[in-house]
């Protein structure tokens, strides 16, 4: 089990089973490692914290990805099992209105989960200053 503390709260939540995480694995790089390669390999070099044309080149693939695939089930899969302060959670209800918070958990558990395979998720870092203030 994984835990973090964000927002005020503790998170819990499991990593992902052998075989299940080989499938889940597949359906994330889908998503995500495309956008993020390219992403990455434009700010290589730069001291700019954020290339404004890398960005806008990584969130246009993956909100194309995100609307073709099963992205709540991919989030769900990623955070089976969590616990906010010990006690169980009920997506719709924690998650209305805070994307944010989910995004944050979202990258937290992919960084647990497929690290060891691809140490280039550590280079996510904190993606609390990409993400509006409330």
């Amino acid at each position: 089990m994984c835990e973090v503390n964000l927002d005020g709260a503790s998170w819990k939540f499991n990593t992902i089973p052998g075989l299940q995480g080989v499938s889940t694995f597949a359906k994330f790089m889908h998503l995500v490692g495309e956008p993020f390669f390219r992403v990455k390999g434009l700010l290589n070099g730069l001291d700019a914290d954020i290339d404004e044309e890398a960005l806008a080149i990584g969130i246009r693939i993956l909100t194309e990805r995100a609307a073709e695939g099963d992205l709540p089930g991919l989030i769900q899969t990623l955070l089976q099992g969590l616990l906010k302060d010990g006690k169980a959670v009920q997506f719709d209800n924690e998650f209305s209105a805070n994307y944010g918070l989910l995004l944050k958990l979202f990258v937290y558990s992919a960084k647990e989960n497929f690290g060891s395979f691809l140490p280039g998720l550590s280079t996510l870092g904190d993606i609390g200053p990409l993400l509006p203030q409330a």
